[in-house]
């Protein structure tokens, strides 16, 4: 009971159609572009033929014989905001300009030494310490070739000079002068440290108050060296 017999010609005829719409599935499956939710109808126009197609005309006609399901979608992540923080504002892509200085930091990827620089006349002037127990102030000068140190400093460091110690000429406002060279064993700027540093003995004639010699290349040599003078600072590097 309740079973159904299909004469030839209608199983023919279900064959047909089940082939048509095989085809017509694979068709759209390959001429369709994928949308969020790809879905399938089956529709009656006026005529009483059969259609099948992803974009219905009429709906009421019309019955879904295939639908893809939607694909979970995430929701955006947000970065974590501690209580009491504001959060960041978002990005514009543009980096703010940066000065010689923070350029220069940006560009090393060890540590560096950041030392303020002081004016005295018309020369820079840093703090230095010597031998780990002597402060003195001293002129920044990368143009000089040896570091020159007064004797009221040589003789704190209990490192004066004899007679039998070399000597060098410098070259002064007054003229050439023969000055004593002693070996310094640590000078400091700061955290920035060089050991067994040739110095010469001599007091700088006209020196600003309160200085007492030079910081010249026997110590710069050993660092990379960037002086911003607008800002008053001397970046330092180890070598």
């Amino acid at each position: 009971m309740g079973s159904q017999i299909h004469s030839s010609h209608e199983l023919h005829h279900m064959s047909r159609y089940a082939t048509i719409l095989t085809l017509t599935l694979g068709l759209v499956s390959l001429v369709t572009p994928r949308l969020a939710w790809p879905a399938v109808f089956h529709c009656i126009d006026a005529s009483g033929a059969s259609v099948y197609t992803d974009s219905p005309v009429q709906a009421e006609h019309c019955t879904v014989i295939y639908q893809e399901p939607p694909q979970a979608q995430k929701p955006p992540t947000r970065p974590k905001v501690a209580p009491g923080e504001q959060p960041s504002p978002p990005s514009t892509g543009e980096e703010p300009a940066m000065s010689p200085s923070e350029a220069f930091a940006a560009t090393q990827p060890s540590a560096y030494v950041r030392v303020p620089v002081l004016r005295a006349g018309r020369s820079l002037v840093v703090q230095v310490r010597l031998n780990g127990t002597r402060d003195a102030k001293l002129i920044l000068d990368t143009g000089a070739d040896i570091t020159v140190l007064s004797y009221a400093v040589v003789r704190d460091l209990g490192i004066v000079p004899s007679a039998s110690s070399p000597t060098v000429t410098l070259g002064t406002v007054g003229g050439s002068v023969r000055a004593d060279i002693v070996q310094v064993e640590t000078i400091s700027v700061s955290d920035a440290e060089a050991r067994n540093v040739t110095a010469a003995v001599h007091d700088l004639p006209d020196a600003p108050p309160g200085v007492e010699g030079l910081l010249g290349l026997t110590f710069l040599d050993k660092f990379l060296v960037t002086l911003d003078a607008a800002k008053g600072e001397l970046h330092l590097r180890r070598r």
